[in-house]
């Protein structure tokens, strides 16, 4: 076995990690999932729908934020970066989403999209 640009040491270490690799398989209960997983907010549009305000939800407020009057507010948007549609899996259980990357006042940047099948928004 000749390999150029490395030694037999590297070599053969190389070539021992790599043996099997072939015959790798998941383990039975190993399942994808979502990372993060989306979760609700609250958003005041404009008359073409765009979004001008992000609110906090309600679950998502601590009990202090829920005793203050307008501690919902997240923030203004002060811009729509991009905006993009998906649709997919209409065979199935279909998905349709409105999607914007927001910029707020504070200079946070997010995505966000509009359920169009079932409603509502989320980050």
């Amino acid at each position: 076995m000749k390999i150029t640009g490395r030694t037999p040491r590297i070599a053969a270490r190389d070539h021992a990690a790599n043996r099997g690799a072939d015959r790798m398989v998941a383990a039975p209960d190993a399942r994808l999932r979502p990372l993060d997983s989306p979760f609700p907010i609250r958003v005041r549009v404009d008359p073409e729908g765009r979004p001008v305000e992000l609110l906090r939800a309600p679950e998502r407020r601590t009990p202090e934020e829920k005793r203050r009057r307008g501690s919902e507010r997240v923030g203004r948007v002060m811009a729509i970066r991009e905006t993009w549609r998906i649709d997919d899996e209409w065979w199935r259980r279909p998905i349709s989403r409105l999607y914007h990357e927001i910029i707020l006042e504070s200079g946070r940047i997010l995505v966000i999209y509009r359920d169009l099948v079932e409603g509502g928004w989320w980050e």
